[in-house]
Protein backbone atom coordinates (compact mmCIF):
# COMPACT_ATOMS: atom_id res chain seq x y z
CA UNK A 1 0.00 0.00 0.00
CA UNK A 2 3.02 2.26 -0.37
CA UNK A 3 2.13 5.23 -2.54
CA UNK A 4 5.02 7.06 -4.22
CA UNK A 5 4.40 9.92 -6.61
CA UNK A 6 6.98 12.05 -8.41
CA UNK A 7 6.10 15.58 -9.48
CA UNK A 8 7.04 17.36 -12.68
CA UNK A 9 8.45 20.82 -12.04
CA UNK A 10 7.03 23.29 -14.56
CA UNK A 11 9.33 26.21 -15.34
CA UNK A 12 7.60 29.56 -14.82
CA UNK A 13 8.58 32.87 -16.27
CA UNK A 14 8.06 35.02 -13.19
CA UNK A 15 10.94 35.73 -10.83
CA UNK A 16 8.80 34.79 -7.83
CA UNK A 17 8.21 31.29 -9.17
CA UNK A 18 11.92 30.65 -9.56
CA UNK A 19 12.59 31.51 -5.90
CA UNK A 20 10.18 28.95 -4.49
CA UNK A 21 11.13 25.31 -3.91
CA UNK A 22 9.34 22.68 -5.97
CA UNK A 23 8.20 19.22 -4.92
CA UNK A 24 10.58 16.46 -6.04
CA UNK A 25 8.55 13.58 -4.62
CA UNK A 26 6.08 12.74 -1.91
CA UNK A 27 4.78 9.52 -0.37
CA UNK A 28 1.81 8.78 1.88
CA UNK A 29 1.47 5.88 4.31
CA UNK A 30 -1.25 4.65 6.60
CA UNK A 31 -4.31 2.52 7.17
CA UNK A 32 -8.00 3.05 7.79
CA UNK A 33 -7.59 5.21 10.92
CA UNK A 34 -5.37 8.18 11.92
CA UNK A 35 -1.66 8.03 11.02
CA UNK A 36 0.48 11.13 11.53
CA UNK A 37 4.11 12.18 11.02
CA UNK A 38 5.31 14.42 13.87
CA UNK A 39 9.02 14.85 13.09
CA UNK A 40 11.32 14.29 10.09
CA UNK A 41 15.04 14.66 9.51
CA UNK A 42 17.69 13.70 6.99
CA UNK A 43 19.90 10.86 8.20
CA UNK A 44 23.65 10.42 7.91
CA UNK A 45 23.26 7.94 5.03
CA UNK A 46 21.37 10.50 2.92
CA UNK A 47 17.96 9.01 3.67
CA UNK A 48 15.24 10.22 6.03
CA UNK A 49 13.52 9.15 9.22
CA UNK A 50 10.02 10.06 10.40
CA UNK A 51 8.57 9.63 13.88
CA UNK A 52 4.88 9.92 14.58
CA UNK A 53 1.97 7.82 15.67
CA UNK A 54 -0.50 5.38 14.20
CA UNK A 55 -3.92 4.20 15.33
CA UNK A 56 -4.46 1.91 12.31
CA UNK A 57 -4.07 -1.86 12.30
CA UNK A 58 -4.20 -2.40 8.55
CA UNK A 59 -2.82 -0.97 5.31
CA UNK A 60 0.86 -0.04 5.77
CA UNK A 61 0.73 -0.84 9.51
CA UNK A 62 2.34 -4.10 10.63
CA UNK A 63 2.86 -5.11 14.26
CA UNK A 64 0.33 -2.82 15.92
CA UNK A 65 0.47 -3.14 19.70
CA UNK A 66 -3.07 -1.78 20.16
CA UNK A 67 -4.51 1.69 20.70
CA UNK A 68 -2.14 4.36 19.36
CA UNK A 69 1.50 3.39 18.77
CA UNK A 70 4.74 5.22 18.17
CA UNK A 71 5.34 4.80 14.41
CA UNK A 72 8.86 5.08 13.02
CA UNK A 73 9.64 4.92 9.28
CA UNK A 74 13.13 4.91 7.73
CA UNK A 75 13.40 5.95 4.06
CA UNK A 76 16.10 5.95 1.42
CA UNK A 77 16.91 9.19 -0.41
CA UNK A 78 14.10 8.67 -2.96
CA UNK A 79 11.41 8.03 -0.35
CA UNK A 80 11.42 4.24 -0.49
CA UNK A 81 10.80 2.52 2.86
CA UNK A 82 13.83 0.68 4.27
CA UNK A 83 12.16 -0.30 7.54
CA UNK A 84 9.28 0.71 9.77
CA UNK A 85 8.40 -0.05 13.39
CA UNK A 86 5.39 0.12 15.68
CA UNK A 87 6.47 0.71 19.28
CA UNK A 88 4.35 0.81 22.41
CA UNK A 89 1.81 -1.23 24.30
CA UNK A 90 -1.89 -1.99 24.39
CA UNK A 91 -2.91 1.57 25.41
CA UNK A 92 -2.16 4.88 23.68
CA UNK A 93 1.46 5.89 23.03
CA UNK A 94 2.31 9.01 21.01
CA UNK A 95 5.64 9.72 19.28
CA UNK A 96 6.59 13.40 19.03
CA UNK A 97 10.31 13.76 18.17
CA UNK A 98 13.18 11.80 16.63
CA UNK A 99 16.88 12.65 16.55
CA UNK A 100 19.79 10.75 15.08
CA UNK A 101 22.47 9.93 17.62
CA UNK A 102 26.23 10.00 17.21
CA UNK A 103 26.34 6.18 16.95
CA UNK A 104 24.03 6.42 13.87
CA UNK A 105 21.08 5.15 15.90
CA UNK A 106 17.97 7.11 16.87
CA UNK A 107 16.33 8.51 19.98
CA UNK A 108 12.54 8.89 19.92
CA UNK A 109 10.54 10.69 22.60
CA UNK A 110 6.84 11.12 23.27
CA UNK A 111 4.49 9.81 25.93
CA UNK A 112 3.07 6.43 26.84
CA UNK A 113 -0.10 5.28 28.54
CA UNK A 114 0.86 1.60 28.24
CA UNK A 115 2.48 -0.71 30.76
CA UNK A 116 3.12 -3.73 28.52
CA UNK A 117 4.84 -4.93 25.33
CA UNK A 118 7.66 -2.41 24.65
CA UNK A 119 6.79 -0.16 27.62
CA UNK A 120 8.05 -0.84 31.12
CA UNK A 121 8.58 1.26 34.22
CA UNK A 122 5.45 3.40 33.81
CA UNK A 123 4.81 5.36 37.00
CA UNK A 124 1.04 4.95 36.98
CA UNK A 125 -0.27 8.31 35.83
CA UNK A 126 -2.37 8.83 32.72
CA UNK A 127 0.83 9.24 30.68
CA UNK A 128 4.55 9.03 31.32
CA UNK A 129 7.14 10.63 29.11
CA UNK A 130 8.64 7.79 27.06
CA UNK A 131 12.14 7.64 25.58
CA UNK A 132 13.25 4.87 23.21
CA UNK A 133 16.79 4.37 21.92
CA UNK A 134 16.99 2.46 18.63
CA UNK A 135 19.92 1.06 16.69
CA UNK A 136 20.51 2.17 13.10
CA UNK A 137 18.24 -0.69 11.94
CA UNK A 138 15.40 0.04 14.37
CA UNK A 139 16.15 -2.47 17.14
CA UNK A 140 15.31 -1.26 20.67
CA UNK A 141 18.53 -0.80 22.68
CA UNK A 142 16.86 0.69 25.74
CA UNK A 143 13.65 2.44 26.77
CA UNK A 144 12.70 4.56 29.75
CA UNK A 145 9.49 5.92 31.23
CA UNK A 146 9.92 9.32 32.91
CA UNK A 147 7.26 10.80 35.16
CA UNK A 148 5.17 10.56 38.30
CA UNK A 149 1.60 9.82 39.31
CA UNK A 150 -0.05 12.45 37.08
CA UNK A 151 0.43 13.47 33.39
CA UNK A 152 3.95 13.72 31.96
CA UNK A 153 4.56 14.44 28.26
CA UNK A 154 7.80 14.85 26.29
CA UNK A 155 7.83 17.05 23.20
CA UNK A 156 11.46 17.54 22.20
CA UNK A 157 14.98 16.13 22.51
CA UNK A 158 18.53 16.99 21.49
CA UNK A 159 21.82 15.14 21.89
CA UNK A 160 24.19 17.36 23.82
CA UNK A 161 27.84 18.07 23.11
CA UNK A 162 28.87 15.62 25.85
CA UNK A 163 26.89 12.79 24.21
CA UNK A 164 24.00 12.92 26.69
CA UNK A 165 20.40 13.97 25.94
CA UNK A 166 18.30 16.97 26.92
CA UNK A 167 14.51 16.57 26.89
CA UNK A 168 11.71 19.10 27.28
CA UNK A 169 8.02 18.71 27.98
CA UNK A 170 5.08 19.27 30.27
CA UNK A 171 4.06 17.72 33.62
CA UNK A 172 1.77 18.17 36.60
CA UNK A 173 3.45 15.43 38.66
CA UNK A 174 5.43 16.15 41.81
CA UNK A 175 6.66 12.66 42.63
CA UNK A 176 8.50 9.81 40.97
CA UNK A 177 11.07 11.32 38.60
CA UNK A 178 9.50 14.81 38.77
CA UNK A 179 10.06 17.24 41.61
CA UNK A 180 9.65 20.95 42.24
CA UNK A 181 6.23 21.40 40.64
CA UNK A 182 5.10 25.02 41.12
CA UNK A 183 1.38 24.37 40.56
CA UNK A 184 -0.79 23.01 37.75
CA UNK A 185 1.37 21.97 34.74
CA UNK A 186 5.02 23.01 34.61
CA UNK A 187 7.53 23.02 31.81
CA UNK A 188 10.00 20.22 32.47
CA UNK A 189 13.63 19.94 31.43
CA UNK A 190 15.44 16.61 31.88
CA UNK A 191 19.08 15.68 31.27
CA UNK A 192 19.70 11.99 30.52
CA UNK A 193 23.02 10.19 30.31
CA UNK A 194 23.97 8.37 27.13
CA UNK A 195 22.53 5.19 28.70
CA UNK A 196 19.23 6.80 29.66
CA UNK A 197 19.85 7.53 33.33
CA UNK A 198 18.47 10.81 34.71
CA UNK A 199 21.30 13.22 35.56
CA UNK A 200 19.00 16.07 36.60
CA UNK A 201 15.47 17.42 36.07
CA UNK A 202 13.86 20.80 36.51
CA UNK A 203 10.23 21.93 36.78
CA UNK A 204 9.88 25.51 35.53
CA UNK A 205 6.88 27.80 35.73
CA UNK A 206 4.32 29.26 38.10
CA UNK A 207 0.95 28.49 39.62
CA UNK A 208 -0.84 28.20 36.25
CA UNK A 209 -0.07 26.15 33.16
CA UNK A 210 3.44 26.24 31.62
CA UNK A 211 4.90 24.20 28.76
CA UNK A 212 8.22 23.61 26.94
CA UNK A 213 7.59 22.60 23.33
CA UNK A 214 11.22 22.73 22.20
CA UNK A 215 14.76 22.89 23.54
CA UNK A 216 18.10 23.90 21.98
CA UNK A 217 21.64 23.74 23.33
CA UNK A 218 23.56 27.01 23.45
CA UNK A 219 27.28 27.56 22.69
CA UNK A 220 28.06 27.98 26.41
CA UNK A 221 26.71 24.49 27.20
CA UNK A 222 23.41 25.76 28.55
CA UNK A 223 19.94 25.39 27.09
CA UNK A 224 17.02 27.47 25.89
CA UNK A 225 13.44 26.20 26.12
CA UNK A 226 10.60 27.58 24.04
CA UNK A 227 6.97 27.23 25.02
CA UNK A 228 4.16 29.16 26.58
CA UNK A 229 2.98 30.22 30.01
CA UNK A 230 -0.32 31.19 31.62
CA UNK A 231 1.45 32.05 34.90
CA UNK A 232 2.55 35.41 36.30
CA UNK A 233 4.43 34.28 39.41
CA UNK A 234 7.32 32.07 40.60
CA UNK A 235 9.68 31.62 37.59
CA UNK A 236 7.55 33.79 35.27
CA UNK A 237 8.37 37.50 35.52
CA UNK A 238 5.27 38.93 33.84
CA UNK A 239 2.26 37.99 31.72
CA UNK A 240 0.60 40.20 29.12
CA UNK A 241 -2.80 38.48 29.03
CA UNK A 242 -4.10 35.03 28.20
CA UNK A 243 -0.97 33.00 27.51
CA UNK A 244 2.43 34.32 26.41
CA UNK A 245 5.17 32.83 24.31
CA UNK A 246 7.84 31.96 26.89
CA UNK A 247 11.61 31.66 26.39
CA UNK A 248 13.87 30.50 29.23
CA UNK A 249 17.69 30.33 29.24
CA UNK A 250 19.26 27.93 31.76
CA UNK A 251 22.81 26.94 32.61
CA UNK A 252 24.27 23.51 31.82
CA UNK A 253 22.93 22.41 35.25
CA UNK A 254 19.43 23.71 34.52
CA UNK A 255 19.52 26.89 36.63
CA UNK A 256 17.60 29.85 35.18
CA UNK A 257 19.77 32.69 33.83
CA UNK A 258 16.99 34.72 32.22
CA UNK A 259 13.49 34.30 30.90
CA UNK A 260 11.19 36.47 28.84
CA UNK A 261 7.48 36.46 28.01
CA UNK A 262 6.30 37.80 24.67
CA UNK A 263 2.78 38.37 23.41
CA UNK A 264 -0.34 40.46 23.53
CA UNK A 265 -3.99 40.30 24.46
CA UNK A 266 -4.76 36.79 23.18
CA UNK A 267 -3.41 33.28 23.52
CA UNK A 268 0.21 33.17 22.26
CA UNK A 269 2.30 30.01 21.97
CA UNK A 270 6.00 29.22 21.45
CA UNK A 271 6.81 26.26 19.21
CA UNK A 272 10.40 26.20 17.89
CA UNK A 273 13.65 28.18 17.72
CA UNK A 274 17.05 28.27 16.04
CA UNK A 275 20.36 29.84 17.03
CA UNK A 276 21.42 32.76 14.84
CA UNK A 277 24.91 33.62 13.61
CA UNK A 278 25.21 36.40 16.22
CA UNK A 279 24.38 33.91 19.03
CA UNK A 280 20.87 35.27 19.35
CA UNK A 281 17.67 33.36 18.68
CA UNK A 282 14.86 33.36 16.16
CA UNK A 283 11.76 31.98 17.86
CA UNK A 284 8.63 30.68 16.16
CA UNK A 285 5.13 30.51 17.52
CA UNK A 286 1.58 31.51 16.79
CA UNK A 287 -0.48 34.34 18.22
CA UNK A 288 -4.17 34.85 18.91
CA UNK A 289 -4.37 38.60 19.44
CA UNK A 290 -2.73 41.98 19.05
CA UNK A 291 -1.26 44.70 21.31
CA UNK A 292 1.72 44.22 23.60
CA UNK A 293 4.72 43.01 21.61
CA UNK A 294 2.59 42.22 18.54
CA UNK A 295 2.45 44.91 15.86
CA UNK A 296 0.08 43.19 13.38
CA UNK A 297 -2.60 40.53 13.84
CA UNK A 298 -4.46 39.37 10.74
CA UNK A 299 -7.17 37.36 12.52
CA UNK A 300 -7.68 34.07 14.42
CA UNK A 301 -4.11 32.69 14.80
CA UNK A 302 -1.07 34.01 12.90
CA UNK A 303 2.44 32.65 12.48
CA UNK A 304 4.74 34.75 14.68
CA UNK A 305 8.51 35.05 14.18
CA UNK A 306 10.59 36.83 16.81
CA UNK A 307 14.30 37.74 16.85
CA UNK A 308 15.88 37.86 20.31
CA UNK A 309 19.35 38.94 21.37
CA UNK A 310 21.70 36.63 23.24
CA UNK A 311 20.16 37.95 26.47
CA UNK A 312 16.56 37.55 25.35
CA UNK A 313 15.88 41.14 24.32
CA UNK A 314 13.31 41.66 21.53
CA UNK A 315 14.99 42.89 18.31
CA UNK A 316 12.18 42.42 15.76
CA UNK A 317 8.93 40.54 15.33
CA UNK A 318 6.79 39.59 12.33
CA UNK A 319 3.31 38.08 12.08
CA UNK A 320 2.27 36.15 8.97
CA UNK A 321 -1.16 34.92 7.96
CA UNK A 322 -4.69 35.85 7.01
CA UNK A 323 -8.13 36.12 8.55
CA UNK A 324 -8.40 32.38 9.24
CA UNK A 325 -6.33 30.28 11.63
CA UNK A 326 -2.66 29.82 10.66
CA UNK A 327 -0.65 27.47 12.90
CA UNK A 328 3.16 27.58 12.76
CA UNK A 329 4.80 24.23 13.54
CA UNK A 330 8.47 24.14 12.56
CA UNK A 331 11.39 26.40 11.63
CA UNK A 332 14.73 26.00 9.85
CA UNK A 333 17.64 28.36 9.23
CA UNK A 334 18.32 28.20 5.48
CA UNK A 335 21.68 28.32 3.72
CA UNK A 336 21.14 31.96 2.69
CA UNK A 337 20.64 32.98 6.36
CA UNK A 338 16.88 33.29 6.03
CA UNK A 339 14.16 31.38 7.87
CA UNK A 340 11.67 28.91 6.41
CA UNK A 341 8.51 28.30 8.41
CA UNK A 342 6.18 25.34 7.96
CA UNK A 343 2.70 24.79 9.30
CA UNK A 344 -0.84 24.90 8.05
CA UNK A 345 -3.31 27.59 7.08
CA UNK A 346 -7.04 27.96 6.62
CA UNK A 347 -6.73 31.55 5.31
CA UNK A 348 -6.95 32.75 1.74
CA UNK A 349 -6.18 36.43 2.22
CA UNK A 350 -3.56 38.61 3.84
CA UNK A 351 -0.18 36.92 3.36
CA UNK A 352 -1.78 33.64 2.24
CA UNK A 353 -2.32 33.45 -1.52
CA UNK A 354 -3.87 30.70 -3.67
CA UNK A 355 -4.96 28.29 -0.96
CA UNK A 356 -6.61 25.31 -2.68
CA UNK A 357 -8.50 23.66 0.18
CA UNK A 358 -9.97 24.32 3.60
CA UNK A 359 -6.71 23.56 5.44
CA UNK A 360 -3.37 23.31 3.63
CA UNK A 361 0.33 23.04 4.27
CA UNK A 362 1.68 26.59 4.24
CA UNK A 363 5.36 27.48 3.79
CA UNK A 364 6.62 31.01 4.23
CA UNK A 365 10.16 32.35 4.08
CA UNK A 366 11.40 35.51 5.78
CA UNK A 367 14.79 37.20 5.59
CA UNK A 368 17.08 38.03 8.51
CA UNK A 369 14.98 41.11 9.27
CA UNK A 370 11.67 39.23 9.24
CA UNK A 371 10.42 40.50 5.87
CA UNK A 372 8.42 38.01 3.80
CA UNK A 373 10.38 36.69 0.79
CA UNK A 374 7.82 34.22 -0.53
CA UNK A 375 4.91 32.05 0.55
CA UNK A 376 3.28 28.99 -0.97
CA UNK A 377 0.57 26.51 -0.02
CA UNK A 378 0.46 22.79 -0.82
CA UNK A 379 -2.27 20.21 -0.47
CA UNK A 380 -5.59 19.02 -1.82
CA UNK A 381 -9.28 19.59 -1.26
CA UNK A 382 -9.32 18.04 2.23
CA UNK A 383 -7.33 18.82 5.37
CA UNK A 384 -3.52 18.79 5.08
CA UNK A 385 -1.15 19.72 7.91
CA UNK A 386 2.64 19.95 8.24
CA UNK A 387 4.21 19.32 11.65
CA UNK A 388 7.92 19.24 10.86
CA UNK A 389 10.40 20.57 8.30
CA UNK A 390 14.11 19.78 7.95
CA UNK A 391 16.92 21.20 5.85
CA UNK A 392 18.62 18.65 3.56
CA UNK A 393 22.25 18.54 2.49
CA UNK A 394 21.38 19.43 -1.11
CA UNK A 395 19.87 22.73 0.05
CA UNK A 396 16.31 21.44 -0.25
CA UNK A 397 13.77 20.57 2.41
CA UNK A 398 11.97 17.53 3.81
CA UNK A 399 8.48 17.75 5.39
CA UNK A 400 6.12 15.46 7.26
CA UNK A 401 2.64 15.69 8.70
CA UNK A 402 -0.80 14.34 7.88
CA UNK A 403 -3.13 14.52 4.89
CA UNK A 404 -6.71 13.51 4.16
CA UNK A 405 -6.42 14.48 0.47
CA UNK A 406 -5.85 12.36 -2.62
CA UNK A 407 -5.93 15.16 -5.20
CA UNK A 408 -4.07 18.41 -5.87
CA UNK A 409 -0.49 18.00 -4.63
CA UNK A 410 -1.47 14.55 -3.35
CA UNK A 411 -2.89 13.36 -6.69
CA UNK A 412 -2.40 9.62 -7.11
CA UNK A 413 -2.20 9.00 -3.35
CA UNK A 414 -4.78 6.47 -2.17
CA UNK A 415 -5.73 7.85 1.22
CA UNK A 416 -6.25 4.84 3.47
CA UNK A 417 -9.04 6.19 5.64
CA UNK A 418 -8.73 9.20 7.94
CA UNK A 419 -5.33 10.96 8.05
CA UNK A 420 -2.31 9.42 6.32
CA UNK A 421 1.27 10.22 7.24
CA UNK A 422 3.11 11.97 4.41
CA UNK A 423 6.75 12.66 3.60
CA UNK A 424 7.47 15.37 1.01
CA UNK A 425 10.85 16.28 -0.51
CA UNK A 426 11.49 19.73 -1.99
CA UNK A 427 14.28 20.64 -4.38
CA UNK A 428 16.63 23.52 -3.51
CA UNK A 429 15.05 26.89 -4.21
CA UNK A 430 17.47 27.64 -7.07
CA UNK A 431 16.86 24.32 -8.82
CA UNK A 432 13.95 25.66 -10.88
CA UNK A 433 16.42 27.72 -12.91
CA UNK A 434 18.62 24.69 -13.53
CA UNK A 435 15.76 22.90 -15.24
CA UNK A 436 16.90 24.60 -18.44
CA UNK A 437 19.85 22.22 -18.32
CA UNK A 438 17.99 18.97 -17.60
CA UNK A 439 18.42 16.19 -20.13
CA UNK A 440 15.95 16.11 -23.03
CA UNK A 441 13.55 13.18 -23.19
CA UNK A 442 12.67 11.66 -26.57
CA UNK A 443 9.18 10.19 -26.86
CA UNK A 444 8.05 7.87 -29.66
CA UNK A 445 5.82 7.85 -31.50
CA UNK A 446 5.09 11.54 -31.33
CA UNK A 447 2.25 12.32 -31.99
CA UNK A 448 0.82 9.15 -30.39
CA UNK A 449 -2.59 7.54 -30.27
CA UNK A 450 -2.29 4.39 -28.11
CA UNK A 451 1.10 4.09 -26.40
CA UNK A 452 4.48 5.78 -26.08
CA UNK A 453 8.02 4.76 -25.16
CA UNK A 454 10.72 6.90 -23.59
CA UNK A 455 14.08 7.13 -25.34
CA UNK A 456 17.44 8.50 -24.26
CA UNK A 457 17.29 7.38 -20.63
CA UNK A 458 20.84 6.71 -19.46
CA UNK A 459 19.96 3.98 -16.98
CA UNK A 460 18.99 0.33 -16.86
CA UNK A 461 17.21 0.74 -13.52
CA UNK A 462 13.63 1.77 -12.92
CA UNK A 463 12.66 5.42 -13.38
CA UNK A 464 9.80 7.38 -11.86
CA UNK A 465 7.59 8.89 -14.54
CA UNK A 466 4.79 11.42 -14.36
CA UNK A 467 2.63 12.77 -17.16
CA UNK A 468 0.96 16.15 -16.63
CA UNK A 469 -1.21 18.43 -18.69
CA UNK A 470 -0.28 22.07 -19.32
CA UNK A 471 -2.36 23.16 -16.32
CA UNK A 472 0.12 21.26 -14.13
CA UNK A 473 -2.42 18.58 -13.22
CA UNK A 474 -1.06 15.06 -12.76
CA UNK A 475 -2.63 12.68 -15.29
CA UNK A 476 -0.59 9.50 -14.80
CA UNK A 477 2.33 8.43 -12.66
CA UNK A 478 4.22 5.16 -12.33
CA UNK A 479 7.56 3.54 -11.58
CA UNK A 480 8.73 1.59 -14.61
CA UNK A 481 11.66 0.08 -16.47
CA UNK A 482 13.24 2.30 -19.17
CA UNK A 483 12.00 0.13 -22.06
CA UNK A 484 8.40 -0.24 -20.86
CA UNK A 485 5.50 1.05 -22.98
CA UNK A 486 3.10 3.58 -21.46
CA UNK A 487 -0.57 3.29 -22.40
CA UNK A 488 -1.96 6.74 -23.31
CA UNK A 489 -4.98 5.54 -25.30
CA UNK A 490 -7.47 6.87 -22.76
CA UNK A 491 -6.00 10.38 -22.57
CA UNK A 492 -7.93 13.25 -24.21
CA UNK A 493 -6.39 14.89 -27.25
CA UNK A 494 -3.80 17.54 -26.42
CA UNK A 495 -0.19 18.29 -25.46
CA UNK A 496 1.29 16.54 -22.41
CA UNK A 497 4.46 17.06 -20.39
CA UNK A 498 6.53 14.05 -19.32
CA UNK A 499 9.27 13.85 -16.68
CA UNK A 500 11.38 10.87 -15.71
CA UNK A 501 13.60 10.83 -12.63
CA UNK A 502 16.38 8.28 -12.59
CA UNK A 503 19.55 7.57 -10.65
CA UNK A 504 21.02 10.42 -8.57
CA UNK A 505 17.81 12.40 -9.16
CA UNK A 506 18.75 13.00 -12.80
CA UNK A 507 15.68 14.43 -14.50
CA UNK A 508 14.61 14.05 -18.15
CA UNK A 509 11.94 16.34 -19.58
CA UNK A 510 9.90 16.06 -22.75
CA UNK A 511 6.45 16.48 -24.25
CA UNK A 512 4.21 14.70 -26.75
CA UNK A 513 0.96 15.23 -28.59
CA UNK A 514 -1.95 12.83 -28.04
CA UNK A 515 -4.05 12.33 -31.18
Amino acid sequence: MIRSVFILVVVCVSWECFTQPQILWRNTFGGSSYDVGSCVLETQDGGYIVAGHSSSQDGDIFGSRGGVDFWILKFNKLGGVQWKKNLGGSENDWGTKVIQTTDEGYLIVGYAGSTDFDVSGNHGGLYDGWVVKLSSTGTIEWQKCIGGSEIDLLWSAKQTLDGAYILSGYSNSDDGDISGNQGDFDAILIKLSQDGEIEWQKSLGGSSEDNANSVIETPDGGFVIIGETWSDDEDVLKLHEGSDLWVVKVTEAGEIEWNTTLGGSGADFGIDAVLTQDNGYVVLGFIGGDSGDISVHHGAFDYWVVKLSQLGELIWEKSLGGSGPDWARSLVLTKDNSYLIAGESASNDGDVVNLNGGLEIWLSKVNDQGSLIWQKSFGGSKADACYSIGLTNDGGYILTGATSSNNGDFSGCENGGEDDLFIMKFAPESSAVSLHYNSPLSIAPNPASTSISLQGLETENEVNVIISNFLGQTILQKQMSPDEQINVGNLPKGIYLVSAIGENNKTYLGKFEKL
